[in-house]
């Protein structure tokens, strides 16, 4: 056998040399370019540190392979990290090494390209301040309610940490918006959350929630009716004897909380006179305050006259004070 492979061994040997050559001639007649995309990140970033703005999202990456070899491409999803743990505050610029591609590239594919090369970014570190909370509303109160003071938000403070740059230019953190159109007089406290933009990306916010107060008071509805008046006493001072009331009505004013059903109609609302004989002049007018008397929930706030004349009629006051 020995004596047969030395006499063999040239011709094997010059057999695979023609194979090898006529692999690379063909494969190298199917040359070709493809351009795929990496996912892009930083890795090792200190946890004090942070990066001042938002860098590429992704890499772009031109190879150079035959049609065979980008088969084994196909499906695969590129990740490549790029090492931050030596950045420090201020401008930084690191370079894109297509060498940590995740998983790597197949064996005889050529890197041609890589957009971008090299990325730069400020970093900075975190601070934390304590910033006011600012209340937002949204929409009206019920009609029935008013404003009885601003809004009180508990805790009035927030403690707000994030990229030093970033929290220079922050003077306050907005809440998610009070709907006052849900606000009723006996439940007037709400929770709110903070609304800073960037949160989650670029700040944290502690407390993630507050309770807001909103003072409010029932507003107070007012209404003036002409209403008669309604003369009341002892049974000898009825209406058939000669005794004028002047003026005939007076205007009630009248007041109620605006919570109530519905607001009081004139119907609600009567004046009486109340008329005794010994207590009237038989030659002069007599005044007599006037009593006015409205339904529960309603309140009187006024009698305009407060008082009527009462008087005896006679051959002499008769035309002056008609029954």
């Amino acid at each position: 056998m020995s004596v047969l492979l030395r006499e063999h061994l040239p011709l094997a040997l010059l057999s695979l040399f023609l194979a090898t050559t006529l692999w690379l001639v063909i494969s190298g007649q199917d040359m070709t370019t493809h351009d795929v995309t990496a996912t892009l990140a930083l890795s090792g970033l200190p946890k004090n540190l942070t990066v001042g703005q938002d860098i590429p999202e992704d890499v772009s990456i031109r190879l150079e392979a035959n049609t065979a070899q980008f088969k084994l491409m196909d499906g695969r999803k590129l990740n490549l990290k790029v090492d931050a743990s030596e950045v420090a505050p201020g401008p930084n610029i690191l370079t894109v090494d297509v060498a940590k591609l995740d998983p790597p590239l197949p064996r005889g594919i050529k890197v041609v390209r890589v957009i971008p090369e090299e990325i730069a970014f400020e970093v900075y570190p975190f601070v934390t301040r304590e910033l006011p909370v600012k209340s937002v509303e949204a929409g009206s109160l019920p009609a029935y309610l008013e404003r009885a003071g601003p809004a009180e938000i508990d805790p009035p403070t927030a403690r707000v940490t994030g990229p030093e740059q970033r929290m220079n230019s922050l003077t306050e953190v907005p809440t998610t918006p009070i709907v006052l159109s849900s606000i009723q007089n006996n439940e007037n406290r709400v929770l709110v959350q903070p609304a800073l933009p960037g949160i989650g990306s670029w700040f944290s916010v502690e407390p993630g929630e507050f309770k807001a107060h909103v003072p409010v008071s029932i507003k107070t509805g007012s209404r003036t009716f002409t209403v008669p008046i309604t003369r009341v006493g002892e049974p000898n001072m009825g209406p058939g004897l000669p005794v004028a009331v002047v003026p005939k009505e007076a205007k009630v004013t009248v007041t109620w909380r605006m919570d109530r059903p519905q607001p009081p109609q004139a119907k609600d609302v009567s004046i009486q006179i109340f008329l005794h004989s010994q207590d009237l002049s038989r030659t002069a007018p007599t005044k007599v305050p006037l009593k006015a008397e409205t339904v529960p929930g309603v309140t009187v706030a006024a009698i305009d006259p407060p008082e009527a004349e009462a008087v005896w009629l006679n051959s002499g006051n008769f035309s002056r004070y008609p029954n």
